[in-house]
């Protein structure tokens, strides 16, 4: 069930507003403050978890410290109701936050409870707040009045440019085979190390393990600058030439996962790509698409395929990804990222 409470906080000049408190813990529904993003329970919020980068919400936080200071103040028509200030902090170490507002009535101080459902009309209270009412208040006050889906983000969701194949892999063999492959050779190109980027060749040319620098990478186009001038970059790579599995990884699982796809699809370079944490691709596209078989992954680790964007979990899966569109690689997470990516040698893209 949901309350029909109603919480306005403002904070430095921004108004938020959540119409719907969960009702879960009916006891501790005044511990609940409405903010950017959502509502936040903030019955216990401690230091550790205010440093812990996995919780996130940065400015639930910051606007929590400050009530508890009391430098932020609740408002209903016609009154301001002030936060109490360190007065109404509770003696926890555990940083229990205050439960009332308080409102001044008549020289003195009146605990005033805020979560009450039917204190007032939230719609005409913005009007009155905001001073103006047009198409964009309006298209505002219905985007508000439904919560964002949350859960779809942490799986995937096929669209345009990425589909799952029903080819799958074993997740603890192609883990361990990451392991056994960069313990002998390592990743590549110390250039890219420095941004966060690793790579590691499985294929290579019959009879030709060298690579150059334009092997590991090849030609992308991209829009540079506030130009929007699109350019190509690098020279274009041979992929078909790119054939022969690197005999150094032969009794890996590796090699199996290369002859499956090999038996479906003309496959070219075979590569093991590493992301680090907080690491993102350019937004660029290439002459040809891409299988991808993600081996370490988080939540926080995304695709974005032209207007798509969709999290990839590492269960064994194959992903097709036109990477002939617009495409980008996302590593948000707290774990770094590593996908097995196989480019897919059809005739390719010139332009």
């Amino acid at each position: 069930k949901m309350s029909a409470a109603r919480v306005l906080i403002k904070y430095g000049g921004a108004l938020t507003q959540n119409k719907q408190i969960p009702r879960r813990y009916p006891h501790r529904e005044k511990h609940h403050i409405a903010c950017t993003g959502g509502v936040k329970d903030i019955d216990r919020v401690d230091n550790e978890q205010c440093r812990n980068p996995k919780v996130g919400h940065h400015f639930t936080q910051m606007l929590v410290a400050r009530i508890i200071e009391g430098r932020a103040a609740c408002f209903e028509p016609g009154r301001i109701r002030v936060a109490g200030g360190r007065r109404r902090h509770r003696a926890d170490s555990r940083g229990w936050a205050i439960d009332q507002s308080r409102r001044v009535v008549a020289d003195r101080i009146v605990d005033k409870d805020i979560t009450r459902p039917g204190m007032f009309d939230g719609k005409a209270h913005m009007k009155n707040l905001n001073r103006l009412s047009d198409n964009d208040t309006d298209l505002v006050e219905r985007c508000l009045a439904t919560p964002p889906e949350t859960k779809s983000v942490a799986g995937f969701v096929p669209g345009d440019g990425i589909q799952r194949l029903e080819l799958k892999f074993e997740l603890q063999q192609l883990q361990q085979a990451l392991e056994t492959c960069v313990s002998r050779v390592g990743y590549l190109g110390d250039e890219w190390k420095e941004h966060g980027f690793g790579i590691l060749p499985l294929t290579c040319r019959p009879g030709q393990s060298d690579l150059t620098a334009n092997d590991l990478s090849g030609r992308y186009w991209m829009r540079k600058d506030d130009r929007y001038v699109e350019e190509a970059c690098e020279e274009y790579v041979d992929e078909s030439a790119f054939s022969e599995f690197d005999p150094r990884f032969a009794d890996t699982y590796f090699e199996e996962v290369h002859q499956t796809l090999s038996e479906r699809f003309p496959i070219g370079r075979m590569r093991i790509l590493s992301k680090d944490t907080y690491n993102c691709n350019s937004w660029h596209r290439d002459p040809e698409p891409r299988l991808h078989i993600p081996i370490i992954s988080n939540p926080g680790s995304l695709f974005i395929v032209n207007h798509h964007v969709t999290h990839l979990p590492a269960d064994g899966s194959v992903y097709f990804t036109d990477t002939r569109g617009y495409h980008t690689a996302i590593n948000g997470g707290l774990e770094r990222r590593v996908h097995l990516v196989a480019a897919l040698a059809y005739p390719p893209v010139q332009r």
